[in-house]
């Protein structure tokens, strides 16, 4: 009489193929992460891993963040996750953490203002540039709102739009651009709410601002496809900018500026990848100061105190 049935057998070995997978992912990961050579990106030759330049072709070499940490942190999380993807991460993070302050999930706008208030909200201009004001220079503000939300519809809606359009600009303007123009769009949308007197929050000036980018994208580029793209930004616009209109508690002044600014800094700064050393080098470096710049608002968020 047979002891393991077909059903049985069949789940043992799929139990035994996962615990092999995860046996050699592991063994990679080792050799990943403590190997003392690298590969020359323009010749692909092994070299030493603290070389700065390749003694086969003489391309520069990246020596600082390829030490046993860095390498073992980019298996944790690897450098081609979308940021837009992280991006979505830390708004729903965030928006966990204004539920949790709220004692409660509201439904469209009905997240407490205190709430807000304490977590980085955008207020009217006249509170941040007032000397008597006790929100008075707290510009940061400007960078945190972009990752609160009024409600469950509220943040829904931006994270659905970033979720469809965040890949096809970031593909587009690679990462570093990307980042710069989502955040400084989302900036230009509060300041431009701000001036008009509007208190504001959300993502959907920054995305509105990637809305900016793809009708940027179309004017600097004749292709069919550019030219698509741009007509079906266009239309986005205008049907978000309408809706603006009939639905109360939505900031079209938002809306405006970071079309505006996402269309002007994509004209500014191209689609061109970055190709020499210099260049790469450089947005980099303004990838991690964003992200920096980005922290630091967060933490001036955390120590100070609620007015």
């Amino acid at each position: 009489m047979e002891i393991l049935t077909p059903k049985l057998r069949f789940r043992l070995n799929r139990l035994r193929r996962r615990w092999e997978a995860w046996k050699a992912s592991l063994r990679n990961t080792g050799h990943e992460v403590f190997t003392e050579q690298k590969m020359c990106p323009a010749c692909r030759a092994l070299v030493e891993r603290n070389e700065r330049r390749c003694p086969f072709c003489g391309e520069p070499l990246r020596v600082i963040g390829t030490g046993p940490v860095a390498r073992a942190a980019s298996r944790i999380v690897p450098a081609d996750v979308p940021l837009t993807s992280l991006l979505i991460g830390v708004n729903l993070l965030i928006f966990t953490l204004e539920c949790l302050l709220n004692r409660g999930v509201p439904l469209i706008f009905g997240m407490r203002n205190t709430v807000l208030l304490r977590l980085g909200s955008s207020p009217a201009l006249v509170y941040l540039s007032n000397p008597i004001s006790p929100l008075h220079g707290e510009y940061w503000r400007w960078i945190t709102a972009l990752f609160l939300h009024a409600g469950l519809m509220h943040i829904g809606f931006n994270m659905w739009v970033l979720f469809d359009v965040g890949p096809v600009v970031e593909q587009l303007y690679g990462r570093s651009k990307f980042l710069l123009l989502y955040l400084l769009a989302g900036v230009g949308g509060n300041l431009v709410a701000g001036f008009l007197g509007q208190n504001v929050v959300g993502a959907s000036g920054a995305i509105m601002g990637l809305i900016g980018v793809l009708i940027a994208y179309g004017v600097r580029n004749k292709t069919a496809i550019a030219q698509q793209m741009r007509a079906q930004a266009i239309r986005f616009a205008l049907y978000t900018l309408v809706f603006g209109f009939l639905m109360a508690g939505v900031s079209n002044a938002a809306h405006l500026g970071g079309i505006a600014a996402g269309f002007l800094l994509a004209l500014a700064i191209g689609d061109e990848p970055p190709l020499t050393e210099t260049q790469i080098r450089f947005w980099r470096v303004m990838q991690w100061f964003l992200v920096a710049l980005t922290a630091y608002a967060f933490v001036l968020m955390a120590r100070t105190p609620l007015p």
